[in-house]
């Protein structure tokens, strides 16, 4: 049975970006097992929840979508901030804030204020997608935490499941994403395996390995692309001591 990373249409949801101020590695020193530590921690969540590896993705994308990949999705409603939970994409949608929360207390033992909430969003992605099966990515870090979330633009740029192709177009192309991230992201937070012997022939004709293979390729570019927009880095935003509030909540 061939493995395959499931493509469905875009509902809900839907570097290299070195000029972006990302960078591989940008942990290599100051905190080394940041990594690791994500990963042990998505493998034994997923291990519990399978579902919980499409939730994980879709959160890094409900993030990255709205002002960019900033975690502004994660902040509670406190001091004047309204959480973008409470955007319509969101409530009583998402999930996998938990697991978020409990990663990052992990890592301020390890490396306190080091780790940001935005890069463990996206490597938690990258690790829950090769954890069932999809194609892995490195990636790209050095993301600052928002200090602030927006309802209203969460409301406005989250792809609604009416939209049409031409507004699926629109909205990816003012994120800076064409039509090849459209077609390779959508429907990606649908994560699993298929029997190909039922579809493969109406959608690929006789060849088993390439198209996956090309499909695989286009996601990790456009993941990686996906990652990249908007980011704050060095001194803008900052790092969060808790994903769920902004370090003057503490002051």
């Amino acid at each position: 049975m061939a493995k395959s990373f499931v493509l469905g249409l875009l509902l809900v949801l839907v570097g290299v970006a070195a000029d972006g101020g990302l960078s591989p590695h940008y942990y290599k020193e100051t905190c080394p097992l940041a990594e690791h530590i994500i990963r042990q921690n998505v493998e034994a969540v997923v291990y519990r929840d399978p579902r919980m590896a499409a939730s994980l993705l879709r959160l890094h994308f409900h993030d990255c979508f709205v002002l960019g990949c900033d975690a502004s999705v994660l902040l509670d409603d406190a001091d004047g901030i309204v959480s973008e939970k409470n955007a319509v994409p969101n409530l009583n949608s998402l999930r996998g804030f938990e697991v978020i929360d409990s990663i990052k207390a992990v890592l301020e033992e390890a490396c306190p204020l080091t780790v940001s909430c935005a890069d463990i969003l996206a490597i938690v992605a990258r690790d829950a997608v090769h954890l069932r099966g999809g194609p892995t990515w490195e990636v790209y870090s050095g993301r600052k935490d928002s200090l602030t979330a927006s309802l209203s633009e969460a409301n406005k740029r989250i792809p609604a499941p009416n939209f049409t192709l031409g507004m699926l177009i629109s909205n990816f192309h003012d994120q800076g994403l064409d039509m090849v991230d459209l077609v390779s992201l959508s429907g990606s937070h649908t994560i699993g395996r298929s029997r190909c012997v039922s579809f493969k022939g109406r959608l690929y004709g006789q060849d088993p390995i390439e198209p996956f293979e090309e499909h695989d390729r286009h996601h990790r570019t456009s993941i990686v692309k996906m990652g990249s927009i908007n980011v704050l880095t060095g001194e803008q935003g900052e790092v969060r001591h808790h994903c769920r509030y902004v370090n003057a909540y503490y002051h």
